[in-house]
């Protein structure tokens, strides 16, 4: 819960998503990836099975700044545009903008994150 508001405030995000933890190994060979946002009802489902938590909080971050860029119009559901402009459906998956945006900054996040916890420890 920390971490999901400090992504909100770095991204300036006024509501938090609702977070369902999903203990079930199966769960990402199903949805083919280890998180997911739906819009309709601002949740996030994230599998934390078998999982480094540093690996969990940086799925956490990515789905984080796909809340970002909906909230801020950068891209629609349909996947269809980027910051105005028409994206083909035929792009690679690594090459779509929202996710380079999206790997990037959740590094980044959970990078400052943890910096910011080991300075309040020491």
């Amino acid at each position: 819960e920390e971490f999901v508001k400090y992504c909100a405030k770095q991204l300036k995000l006024k509501s938090l998503p609702k977070v369902i933890a999903i203990d079930d190994p199966e769960f990402s060979k199903k949805i083919e990836t280890f998180g997911r946002y739906t819009n309709e009802n601002n949740t996030i489902e994230i599998q934390v099975a078998n999982r480094h938590i540093l690996d969990v909080l940086r799925t956490l971050a990515h789905e984080m700044v796909h809340i970002k860029q909906y909230v801020y119009g950068e891209t629609n559901e349909a996947l269809t545009r980027w910051k105005g402009e028409r994206i083909h459906d035929d792009i690679d998956y690594y090459d779509q903008p929202w996710e380079i945006e999206a790997y990037g900054m959740a590094v980044g996040l959970l990078k400052k994150f943890v910096n910011q916890e080991k300075n309040i420890e020491d």
